[in-house]
């Protein structure tokens, strides 16, 4: 008692100057004092402590600034809370009144004489002190009625909490707008203020709106009932705490039936509704306090604010995709523990009723969003799905049983998912992954992007597929499979949607722990189904080995067989089969040997296609499915099936639809074989020589399987008289793809027999006749691919080759090059150097400086080649060429330093040459080369 005394005797003095005097200095020292004070000193003495402060929020909010300034008011908030943290409130009078004075400074009436919010507009500070006093008096209200002591209300709720729940029930319209008033209005420019305004209000409505204090049938809290607790009426003649034993006057709070709590639900879910479109702040920390905001009212007013659930998991379900890690990771372990908490409550059946209702009602508006440019309402659409499916649980496979539910949202996934019909790059020719030198997609794991006409964003490509996996993962497998492959069959527009969703919903199939498969066996036949890789019966121009290099290379020039957008249509529709392959193949992890003999011989035809997309589709499949069987590369997959491979060759090379495809297998074999796969593969390749006396359709496919047996040979082998014979044979086909081609092997097996003199002579014997009529072809790429070959040659062969090149080749290049040298000083070079004449010139110029440092031709080949190459030194000629001509004339000079040095002279100075002795005469005549020089066959 002598303890309270003395601390009234300190706080009455102070207290007075504030209540007469209300400036700052009087106010700090009331703050200093609260905080020095005993908390068990200050108790009795709340009322008396809180009073000044009560009258000045009382004046200010009457009178404005002309009572008192902004730091006035700023101190005296500060002094109120850290008095509610010492304190208890034990009349309600006092709560009542000075949370009225609170909110009415954040939100002032009409009837207030200045317009305080104007004032207060750009004062953040004092916001956030007026929401963290709100705050500090929640948590210091005392139980104002020991409520309910009856056996029917003594369970495990916590009575202080069910109190503090009643006494703020009469705040709730007040505090509630007042606080969304603050958030909508500070979101963007203030955000702490409105950080500590959600906080807050999550704190009043929990409190208030707890799920545990729900009336039940038996007993209801009456306004009678709590008079009398009020009145110190006891029910079943328990007695109050002693500090409630007191005479309060009447107080009108709500009667908490529940039809205030269905009435309170309602209006509190318009302001629900305005925070949860703020999930898209910029602001991180309003983004992680809306998160904990929705987490707390779901847990704990999850049945009493059932109106406004759908809200605040869709805040959840939003920021459960957030750009955040904090707040992504903190929204994914409130999801997953939700479920389990919606299952807990006793009206579990209508919360997931509820949920099936938002998601069809979410399905329905899917198409429609989709098609609007906004990016981030298309993935927070979807992400929204996501989320509802995942909530749902196993009762997702009840969901989808409901045919009118998987129709719908399968054929709004099928809308939003629709192809582009014509695309750049989609039938792309190119060089086939075995040709091209570019590793990227050897070196990925990702498969190339197809375009879609409505998902613009990979972001929200990845949220689809995510859809897609959430519903393999929880619904039936047999029944999806059946429904999607049904559309894949049926559906000429929808087919490649369909299949595209297949896919994903294996990929969520392996996830679940009940992923057996029973018809995995019919699935895999349906993706290796011919009618889907069978492009001829479609009239699709895919590069087959029956078509013609010109066909393929000029397909815009020809008459169409197809649309452009059937042709990308078939495109996409065999790069998803390819892409489905590798998630069917984690249910036949048990079985690979059977997935491989059905699989594997397609999946090597496919690599070598000349459409960029699905060689590089194919490549990236056969990497996840040697991941999944555990093979360490795509040479060790062939290897452990070469028996199974090399009889399906055999047996098809004997059929002549299946031929062209097997030499596209037995080439791919060759390529990515092991040492020890070769020697197996001769009986094929011998049989594959068969074949071209009787089909000359197949030429193109041969020529492609000799250059890669070339290439093998040259990495293990010595052995090359049957290629070399084959190609001389080729070298005058009409197609100058092959003859190109057929270059390329001559120079490979040159390469190969080079330590080999007695077969590499007479190799190079047979093949010369056909090769130097290829100098005079008419298409000049094979020109410069035969200059090329001939430069291998001389540095090969030497001296076998020289009489023949002096006499059927250099005489050829001198009187090109002499002609065409006039033709290069009349055009522009950034022109002229895109032209195949410039590629031409270039070529012969480079060439002929390695085959004359390799064979010591006559003096009168040097003479014509350089008195031929004299014209590029020219200033009028391009800097490149004239730069090869000095650098072929160096070589011939450091040969012929004399003849050249001859014709320069002669060439470039008008003196004649004396010599030093008078018995012989002066040279005047200039030169003029015998046209024998440069006679021969025209280039």
């Amino acid at each position: 008692m002598a303890a309270v005394e003395s601390t009234f005797h300190k706080f009455r003095p102070i207290c007075v100057a504030v209540l007469n005097q209300p400036n700052v200095t009087n106010l700090k020292q009331l703050h200093q004092l609260i905080q020095c004070v005993n908390k068990d000193d200050i108790k009795t003495l709340t009322e008396y402590i809180i009073f000044p402060l009560r009258v000045i929020l009382m004046k200010y909010n009457y009178e404005g600034t002309k009572f008192c300034d902004r730091k006035v008011l700023e101190a005296a908030l500060h002094c109120a809370k850290i008095a509610f943290a010492k304190v208890y409130i034990v009349k309600f009078e006092i709560l009542k009144d000075f949370v009225t004075q609170l909110c009415l400074i954040i939100n002032p009436s009409n009837n207030s004489k200045s317009n305080i919010q104007e004032k207060l507009g750009i004062y953040e500070e004092i916001k956030v002190d007026v929401i963290e006093c709100i705050r500090c008096i929640a948590n210091a209200t005392e139980p104002i009625v020991y409520c309910c002591t009856s056996s029917n209300y003594d369970s495990d709720v916590n009575k202080p909490q069910k109190s503090i729940s009643i006494a703020l029930s009469v705040f709730i319209p007040g505090i509630a707008t007042s606080l969304g008033k603050v958030i909508v209005n500070t979101v963007n420019h203030y955000q702490n203020v409105a950080a500590a305004a959600i906080r807050a209000l999550s704190i009043f409505i929990s409190l208030t709106m707890h799920h545990a204090f729900l009336p039940v049938e038996d007993q209801k809290l009456s306004l009678d009932s709590f008079y009398d607790i009020i009145n110190n009426k006891t029910p079943s003649g328990k007695q109050l705490p002693a500090n409630l034993q007191t005479n309060h006057r009447s107080l009108s709070h709500p009667k908490r039936d529940m039809e205030w709590f269905k009435s309170t639900s309602s209006k509190l879910k318009i302001i629900l509704s305005q925070i949860g479109q703020f999930t898209s702040c910029p602001n991180f920390k309003i983004r992680l306090t809306l998160a904990k905001f929705s987490s707390r009212l779901l847990f704990t007013c999850i049945r009493s604010l059932k109106e406004s659930v759908v809200v605040l998991m869709e805040v959840l379900v939003a920021l459960s995709y957030d750009e955040y890690d904090e707040i992504r990771d903190y929204c994914r372990k409130k999801l997953v523990l939700l479920p389990e908490h919606f299952s807990k409550q006793p009206e579990a059946l209508s919360m997931m009723d509820l949920l099936e209702e938002n998601i069809m009602t979410n399905i329905i508006a899917l198409p429609r969003l989709i098609t609007t440019p906004d990016d981030k309402k298309q993935l927070i659409t979807i992400n929204l799905l996501c989320g509802y499916l995942n909530l749902l649980g196993n009762r997702l496979n009840s969901f989808l049983s409901s045919q009118s539910h998987l129709a719908r949202l399968s054929m709004a996934l099928m809308q939003i998912l629709e192809f582009q019909k014509s695309s750049i790059g989609i039938t792309d020719i190119g060089p086939t992954l075995l040709e091209s030198i570019d590793t990227s997609y050897e070196n990925s794991n990702e498969y190339p992007r197809k375009p879609f006409k409505h998902v613009l964003s990979e972001n929200v490509e990845m949220s689809i597929r995510q859809l897609c996996r959430i519903i393999g993962q929880y619904g039936d497998l047999h029944v999806l499979v059946d429904y999607y492959i049904s559309h894949l069959k049926d559906s000429n527009f929808y087919g490649k949607q369909a299949l595209f969703i297949l896919n994903e919903i294996l990929i969520g199939a392996s996830l679940s722990s009940n992923n057996n498969v029973s018809d995995r066996k019919n699935l895999l036949k349906e993706y290796l189904s011919p009618a889907w890789w069978n492009l001829r019966k479609n009239n699709f121009i895919d590069m087959e080995l029956h078509e013609s290099v010109e066909d393929k290379l000029h397909i815009i020039d020809r008459p169409a067989v197809v649309e452009n957008d059937e042709r990308s249509g078939i495109v996409i529709m065999q790069c998803l089969l390819l892409e489905g392959l590798p998630n069917l193949a984690k249910f036949f992890v048990d079985d690979s040997v059977y997935f491989l003999r059905l699989g594997l011989y397609l999946l090597l035809e496919k690599l070598d296609s000349e459409i960029t997309i699905i060689n590089r589709t194919c490549y990236i499949t056969l990497k996840r499915i040697c991941d999944i069987f555990r093979y360490s590369s795509v040479p060790d997959v062939i290897g452990s099936n070469i028996d199974y491979l090399v009889n399906a060759i055999a047996l098809n090379l004997r059929n002549f639809h299946e031929s062209g495809r097997s030499l596209k297998v037995l080439r791919v074999i060759l390529e990515y074989g092991a040492r020890d796969t070769l020697p197996i593969l001769e009986d094929s390749i011998l049989e594959m020589y068969d074949l071209l006396d009787n089909n000359t359709e197949l030429y193109p496919g041969v020529i492609a399987v000799l250059f890669s047996v070339t290439n093998a040979i040259g990495r293990w082998f010595t052995t090359l008289e049957n290629v070399i014979d084959k190609c001389a044979n080729f070298l005058a086909s009409s197609e100058y793809q092959f003859r190109i081609k057929l270059l390329e092997i001559i120079r490979n097996c040159i390469v190969c027999l080079s330590n080999f003199e007695n077969e590499l002579l007479p190799a190079v014997h047979k093949i010369w006749k056909p090769f130097t009529w290829r100098f005079a072809d008419g298409n000049v790429t094979v020109q410069i691919k035969a200059m090329e070959v001939l430069s291998v040659m001389s540095q090969l062969c030497g001296e076998f080759l020289q009489r023949r090149i002096s006499k059927e080749i250099i005489p050829i290049a001198c009187k090109y090059l002499i002609a065409q040298a006039n033709i290069s000083t009349k055009f522009e070079f950034n022109s002229y150097k895109f032209t195949r004449e410039y590629k031409l010139q270039m070529a012969m110029l480079e060439n002929f400086t390695t085959i004359f440092s390799s064979i010591q031709p006559p003096n009168t080949d040097y003479a014509a080649m350089a008195f031929a190459t004299i014209h590029y030194l020219s200033i009028k000629q391009p800097i490149a060429l004239q730069e090869a001509g000095i650098k072929l004339l160096t070589i011939l000079s450091q040969q012929e330093s004399d003849l050249v040095w001859f014709i320069l002279h002669d060439m470039y100075t008008g003196e004649p040459l004396q010599h030093s002795d008078q018995l012989f005469r002066p040279i005047m005549q200039r030169l003029d080369f015998p046209q024998v020089l440069i006679s021969g066959r025209k280039w």
